[in-house]
C-alpha cells in the first residue's frame, strides 16, 4: 500500500505543475511579442498625376519626357518602431524596366535611376503584325527609354515631430514577392526611425519614363508594361512590407492603369521658299570692287515648318545643313561647277537665329549656318514656324575671274 500511496502523489503532481508553467511562459511570450508587433493600421492614397494610357515612343534619336506619375501613400496607426526595429519597404513595378544600376539614397530620399525599358519578356513586345517577341541578348543599358523616380519618406510622432531619421541598404531584386502574384522589378530601402513614438509614415513617389535616344530595337510596335503571371493587365506600382510577418500593412498599389507605350516617329512638312536662288550677274569690275566678306548679292530664303503629327510635336525643331562643297571652315559655299567656273566668290546662309541642343537652348554666337551642324530653329518647340533666312555671294580672297557659280545645301530636320 506504501508504494501505490507513493506512486499517486508523485505522479500526476509533478506533471501537472509543469504544465501549468509552460502555458503560463508561452502567455507571456505572446503577450511581450504582441506588445512589440510592427504594424500600421490603416493607409491612404492620394494620386496627383498618372501615366497616360498610350505614350509614343521614337524609333529614332529623340529626347522626351512621354509620362510622368506623382501619388502619395500616408501609413496610420503605426506603432512597433524603434531606433532598432527599422521597416524594410519593398516598391515594385513591372519587368518590362529592367535595372541597370543599384538604388542610392539621400537622407530620407529613395533614387531609382538606372531603370530602361526592354523587351525582356514574352507577351511584352509586339511588332507590327502583333506578334510576340523577346530579346534576352541585346543589352539594354542604352535601350532608349528610361524609367526613373523617387521616393520621398517622412514620418511623424506623436507630437508630430519627424521620427524618420535615415534610409539604408538600398538594392534591387527581381521574380515574386509575398502578398501579390506575378514577376516584378523590385527595389527595398530600409526605414530607420529616430524614436518608438512613430505613428504616421508618408511615402511620396514621383516618376516619370523618358526617351534618350533611339529605341533598341527597331521593329517593336508596342510595348506593354503590364506584369508577367499578374492577374490584371495593367501597369502597376506597388509598395510591399517585409521582414515580418504578418506584414506591417497590406500591398498597396499606388497605380493600377492600362498603359503602353506604342511607336510613332512621325513628321513635320518642311518647305523651302523659293528652293532655287538665281543670285544675278555681274561683272569682273564690280565684283573685284567688293571687299573681301562684303556680299555681292543677297536674296531672302523663307522656311515653313508645319503640318506635325505623331513623336515630333511639341518638340524643339533641329535642323541641321549639309554643304556640297563646303569651305575648309564649313561656313560656306564653293563653286560646285567643273567646267567654266568663276573664282573669288563663294556663298553663305544666315539664319534668322540659332539655339544650342541644351536642355534649356541657349543662342549661339553666329547666325552664320555651318555645314554638318545641328542647331534648334528660331521657333523651338512650335508646331508651325516661318523661318525667314537670307544667302548671300560674298567676294572671297580668290583671284576674280569669269564664269558660272552653281553650289547645293541641303537641309534636314529632327527634334528634340
Amino acid at each position: 500500500m506504501s508504494n501505490i500511496q507513493t506512486h499517486l502523489w508523485a505522479g500526476p503532481g509533478p506533471k501537472m505543475l509543469r504544465w501549468v508553467v509552460w502555458v503560463f511562459l508561452i502567455g507571456a511570450f505572446m503577450a511581450m511579442n504582441e506588445s512589440h508587433a510592427q504594424k500600421c493600421t490603416g493607409s491612404t492614397v492620394t494620386v496627383n498625376q498618372t501615366l497616360p494610357p498610350t505614350m509614343a515612343f521614337s524609333l529614332v534619336n529623340q529626347t522626351k519626357i512621354l509620362g510622368s506619375y506623382e501619388a502619395t501613400v500616408t501609413l496610420s496607426g503605426c506603432s512597433g518602431f524603434t531606433r532598432t526595429q527599422s521597416l524594410t519597404l519593398t516598391l515594385i513595378t513591372t519587368e518590362a524596366f529592367t535595372a541597370t544600376v543599384l538604388p542610392t539614397v539621400s537622407g530620407r530620399e529613395f533614387v531609382i535611376s538606372g531603370d530602361r525599358v526592354s523587351c525582356f519578356r514574352i507577351n511584352m513586345c509586339f511588332d507590327s503584325v502583333n506578334k510576340s517577341f523577346f530579346d534576352t541578348v541585346t543589352p539594354v543599358t542604352q535601350s532608349g527609354i528610361s524609367h526613373e523616380y523617387k521616393a520621398q519618406i517622412n514620418g511623424l510622432d506623436n507630437s508630430s515631430l519627424e521620427c524618420v531619421a535615415n534610409l539604408t541598404n538600398p538594392n534591387v531584386g527581381s521574380g515574386g514577392v509575398v502578398e501579390v502574384s506575378g514577376l516584378w522589378t523590385q527595389y527595398r530601402v530600409r526605414i530607420n526611425f529616430s524614436n518608438s513614438a512613430c505613428s504616421k509614415i508618408i511615402i511620396k513617389v514621383t516618376g516619370k519614363i523618358t526617351q534618350t535616344a533611339a529605341f533598341y530595337k527597331s521593329n517593336a510596335q508596342t510595348i506593354r508594361l503590364d506584369t508577367d503571371q499578374d492577374g490584371s493587365t495593367n501597369f502597376r506600382f506597388v509598395l510591399v512590407s517585409e521582414g515580418v510577418t504578418p506584414p506591417v500593412f497590406t500591398a498597396i498599389d499606388l497605380f493600377s492603369t492600362p498603359v503602353s507605350l506604342t511607336a510613332q516617329p512621325g513628321t513635320c512638312a518642311l518647305s523651302l521658299s523659293p528652293t532655287a536662288l538665281n543670285m544675278g550677274d555681274f561683272t569682273l569690275a564690280k565684283v573685284s570692287a567688293i571687299a573681301q566678306g562684303n556680299a555681292v548679292s543677297t536674296k531672302p530664303l523663307a522656311i515653313t515648318i508645319g503640318n506635325c503629327t505623331g513623336f515630333p510635336i511639341g518638340l524643339n525643331k533641329v535642323l541641321q545643313w549639309t554643304f556640297a562643297n563646303p569651305s575648309a571652315d564649313q561656313t560656306q559655299m564653293t563653286n560646285g561647277t567643273v567646267s567654266g567656273a568663276s573664282q573669288g566668290l563663294s556663298a553663305e546662309i544666315l539664319a534668322d537665329q540659332k539655339f544650342t541642343l541644351d536642355a534649356i537652348p541657349v543662342a549661339m554666337g553666329s547666325n552664320k549656318i555651318k555645314s554638318g551642324e545641328n542647331y534648334i530653329t528660331s521657333g523651338k518647340t512650335s508646331d508651325n514656324q516661318t523661318l525667314n533666312y537670307t544667302v548671300r555671294l560674298v567676294r572671297n580672297s580668290e583671284t576674280v575671274s569669269t564664269g558660272s557659280f552653281t553650289s547645293t545645301a541641303t537641309v534636314t530636320m529632327s527634334y528634340k
